[in-house]
């Protein structure tokens, strides 16, 4: 049925908090091209309702009809009684005075998004199905309806959980199957809301800053770091400086093991970089200088000068780390094979010979690095 635009009144509790402005407009366009082809559902706030024959006929404030079979006007006995349930006020117009309900009517109980599309596209009426639910119906339709839509934030997906969990008692398992999502999906979500870090995520996300998913940094947050403000203070590192997935997983992971309060403040004060933010880097420098490492105590160094490096520097940093991390492995078999008599002599002596000789050129490599460094 068609109910007037102007006699419908937004819901007091909607589950969006925000909608992406252009594609608002992309909707508006396609409703003056198409109408609207879903309709809305609205709850009335009086007690009124849609006549088994004449519909919302009465609400130009009339309730006899023309009967074609007497050729009369007769009066409706179910649109008389939802006239009188309204209060209603004249105004005048060019034929002389017409009655008009006084204030809304009815209430959105989801399609607030078509609502406003439609008025945008100039629409005075809006196809609707009309039921009456009280408040909890009301928003656990509107809860459902909105969270299987692709447009959802998870934000508003997290919060609309947490009231199916918490207003309604529902569990996991149970909104799980009424959305038609994972539990694990709800759980994260409901977590989400709740993570210290969460408005600083969302404030991102309604700008478009963010450019990794917001469940999943919470989560890696939530997982290793313990304290709220330094939650904070990653999240908003992750945001300023555009990091994906494994590089904020790496700035999550190596503040987690900073040895020391003067290490996670420089760490997140650094530019990121694939080597300082190397978890596995901040843990050997801490097992060989502990709290007090010298690293953390000097200026910044990529505050000192931004570099643009090449993809093919990229991966040969990578492919440094990546070798360094499996001759680790390798000793600590090799060690272990030593320990309980498997290498021969000969084998020990010449695997340490040609460790001196690799320590040597590392070290000579390293000291070459430090001085080009300050260059």
């Amino acid at each position: 049925m068609q109910v007037p635009l102007s006699l419908i009144a937004p819901s007091p509790t909607p589950v969006r908090t925000a909608w992406d402005e252009e594609r608002m407009e992309e909707l508006a366009q396609s409703i003056r091209e198409q109408g609207v082809i879903v309709p809305i559902k609205v709850r009335p706030l009086l007690d009124i309702d849609a006549c088994p024959e004449h519909g919302l006929d009465w609400l130009d404030g009339y309730y006899e009809h023309y009967n074609r079979d007497t050729g009369q006007n007769e009066a409706c006995r179910e649109c008389f009684e939802n006239v009188n349930r309204v209060e209603w006020v004249a105004e005048a117009d060019e034929e002389g005075a017409t009655r008009l309900p006084h204030g809304p009517l009815f209430e959105i109980v989801y399609g607030h998004r078509r609502v406003e599309a439609a008025r945008r596209a100039g629409l005075t009426d809006i196809e609707a199905t009309l039921e009456g639910l009280d408040n909890q119906d009301a928003l656990l339709q509107a809860l459902i309806e909105n969270v299987q839509r692709e447009d959802m934030t998870d934000f508003d997906e997290g919060r609309a959980y947490a009231m199916m969990r918490d207003v309604y008692g529902l569990e996991v398992d149970e909104i799980a199957r009424r959305v038609g999502k994972s539990a694990p999906t709800i759980s994260q979500h409901i977590r989400l809301i709740g993570t210290p870090a969460a408005s600083v995520l969302e404030q991102s996300v309604s700008t478009s800053k963010l450019e990794a998913s917001p469940v999943d940094v919470a989560n890696a947050l939530r997982r290793n770091i313990p304290d709220p403000d330094t939650q904070r203070a990653v999240a908003q590192k992750i945001i300023d400086e555009g990091l994906g997935r494994e590089q904020y997983r790496r700035v999550i992971e190596a503040v987690a093991v900073a040895p020391s309060g003067e290490a996670r403040k420089r760490l997140l004060e650094w530019e990121y970089s694939p080597v300082l933010h190397d978890p596995e880097h901040v843990k050997e420098r801490a097992r060989e200088h502990g709290a007090h490492d010298p690293l953390y105590h000097a200026p910044a160094p990529a505050k000192q000068k931004q570099w643009e490096e090449t993809p093919e520097v990229k991966q040969a940093v990578q492919g440094v780390l990546e070798a360094t991390k499996r001759w680790n492995t390798l000793m600590d078999s090799v060690r272990t094979m030593a320990d309980v008599g498997k290498l021969a002599p000969e084998s020990r002596q010449f695997l340490a010979h040609r460790a001196r000789k690799l320590a040597q050129a590392l070290t000579t490599w390293a000291d070459e690095l430090e001085v080009k460094d300050g260059n």
